[in-house]
């Protein structure tokens, strides 16, 4: 079983995340960085955004993500996951979203919860939809959790296709066991 030793350090949000890029890749001895963001609105006009700053850090990115994951060979190796898939707009909640169990009988009622709530009651805005559907239901479970606390309780599946998609690309970014850092 190959054993991934890696760090995870919260930016904050894109912006943080690319404004990070050339320090990040430039910390003496590091063997591999990996950098996770949202696509947000429009994944081609995101990666073009991630594209720049690779580039102004002396890297080559391709001209279009790789769906399973991007990984530039160099030193350090870089990668970058888009949220949530590569090659949709969306976010973080949007992979989440993808790992709630087919069968869960809350799921349905969680979304319909959210949809009732009348426009002029809501404070989240219509983007953020999804992610209000999501913390709906992750409010149904028996302790409701953040994602990542229900990720490890299993009220998450983590045995998706895009799971492992995920799983891998971290796997070929960090498999040689040396630290780095997923922005």
């Amino acid at each position: 079983m190959l054993c991934l030793s890696f760090e995870i350090v919260d930016k904050g949000g894109v912006e943080e995340v690319l404004k990070s890029v050339t320090a990040e890749i430039q910390v003496p001895g590091r063997k591999a960085v990996g950098f996770v963001v949202d696509a947000n609105g429009c994944w081609r006009s995101q990666w073009k955004r991630v594209c720049e700053r690779l580039g102004r850090a002396g890297m080559e990115p391709p001209k279009d993500p790789n769906g399973e994951g991007t990984i530039i060979e160099g030193q350090p190796r870089v990668g970058v996951w888009m949220m949530p898939d590569n090659r949709s707009a969306g976010e973080l909640e949007d992979f989440v979203r993808q790992m709630v169990p087919a069968a869960d009988a809350a799921w349905p009622l969680a979304k319909e919860f959210i949809r009732r709530i009348p426009r002029e009651h809501r404070e989240f805005t219509e983007g953020k939809t999804r992610r209000a559907e999501l913390y709906a239901w992750l409010a149904t479970k028996e302790e409701p959790r953040l994602m990542g606390s229900a990720i490890r309780t299993g009220d998450l599946r983590t045995d998706t296709e895009l799971c492992r998609r995920f799983a891998g690309w971290i796997s070929r970014l960090f498999g040689t066991g040396l630290p780095g850092i997923a922005g």
